[in-house]
């Protein structure tokens, strides 16, 4: 059984890295700042199908999108926050806030600053006040356990946000469903927008060496797409610390072992960014960089800049909009699917001036 605990939290972690690393300090104990490490197995490039030819076949392509607007009634919709520290969660936050008032409800807002235990006893004060429905972002959902089934047992239902990763995981036992982020398509737009414009591209891969799944999967799924796609990953670059200066410490590892590389891509654009200059300042400007994950001011300004080759928006206001959507639908006995899936949006050079960022 896998350790949930461990992994949520770092999965949060990763999360709010689009604006700001939250766990320097945890990460930092996983390695030295001047080291990262590296994995250089190349993969043989192949002429590859047109990206026009490829459709979008990955797990995410079967899951709804978005629910039907649900009837006005005034309900008691209590949120869960982990975290108001970071711009974008505040985003989805403020997106069910409006969401549950548009549709004649009342908003109770609680923060646990990343503590689990906290969460727990909030979770605990929302059944105790008879809430109508309670949305969470979960930061460990093993001991919110014994507190779903008390919700379950009070006929509330439960909500959760990003509780899985991608559409072939479990949904925890005890939320109604979950509203995920879009980690696979995010991995295949962008790199069918490299493919369509760099065909057979040499891509170096940057990772980490935490054990955090929200990074590896996007990781996975971004060396899987660029084989279909025909592009050469000539390797994989990991940060030991997720945070500028582990990211820094990585871009000057593909500075000096693939000079010559074509792409890099980041995990997220906090990621993206530093990386792009070191590359600038070292004498490789034309290595381009890109993202498939962001959505805060800064990444999208970036690639309005033409610091970045593009960024993925994930779509944190309609994250919070759904999940409005689904606390609605689940108390009006509507069946809600298990994980809903909102598609974000890629950002480039043709659309970032006008693209809006997470809560504008």
């Amino acid at each position: 059984m896998r350790d949930t605990k461990r992994r949520t939290l770092v999965m949060l972690a990763v999360t709010l890295a689009v604006m700001a690393p939250v766990f320097t300090g945890c990460a930092s104990s996983k390695g030295s700042a001047s080291s990262s490490s590296t994995s250089s197995v190349l993969v043989p490039a192949s002429s590859g199908p047109a990206p026009s030819t490829i459709t979008y076949d990955g797990p995410n392509a079967r899951l709804p999108g978005k629910l039907p607007v649900p009837a006005h009634k005034n309900l008691t919709v209590g949120y869960l926050q982990a975290y108001t520290g970071v711009s974008t969660l505040v985003a989805t936050q403020n997106a069910i806030q409006r969401t549950v008032e548009q549709l004649g409800g009342k908003f109770i807002l609680k923060d646990a600053n990343l503590n689990p235990q906290t969460q727990v006893s909030q979770l605990n004060e929302l059944i105790s006040q008879h809430v109508d429905d309670i949305v969470v972002f979960p930061i460990d959902p093993t001991s919110l356990t014994p507190s779903l089934a008390k919700a379950k047992a009070a006929g509330i239902p439960v909500i959760a946000v990003s509780a899985t990763l991608g559409g072939d995981e479990t949904v925890p036992e005890g939320y109604v469903a979950t509203v995920d982020l879009p980690a696979d398509t995010a991995a295949f737009e962008t790199v069918q927008r490299i493919a369509e414009n760099h065909p057979q591209a040499s891509v170096v891969i940057l990772g980490s060496t935490l054990p955090v799944p929200a990074i590896n999967y996007p990781v996975q799924r971004a060396t899987y797409w660029a084989k279909r796609f025909g592009l050469r990953v000539l390797g994989r670059v990991d940060n030991t610390q997720d945070n500028p200066t582990g990211y820094t410490t990585a871009a000057n590892t593909v500075a000096a072992r693939y000079p010559n590389a074509d792409v890099v891509l980041a995990y997220n654009d906090a990621y993206a960014i530093p990386v792009a200059q070191v590359l600038a300042s070292s004498g490789h400007p034309k290595i381009l960089v890109t993202a498939n994950n962001g959505g805060a001011r800064v990444g999208i300004d970036a690639v309005a800049a033409g610091k970045l080759f593009s960024v993925y928006s994930i779509p944190w206001d309609e994250v919070g909009v759904q999940a409005a959507y689904a606390a609605y639908s689940a108390t009006a006995g509507t069946k809600v699917p298990r994980v809903i899936l909102p598609q974000g949006q890629l950002i480039t050079s043709q659309n970032a001036k006008t693209a809006k960022a997470a809560g504008e």
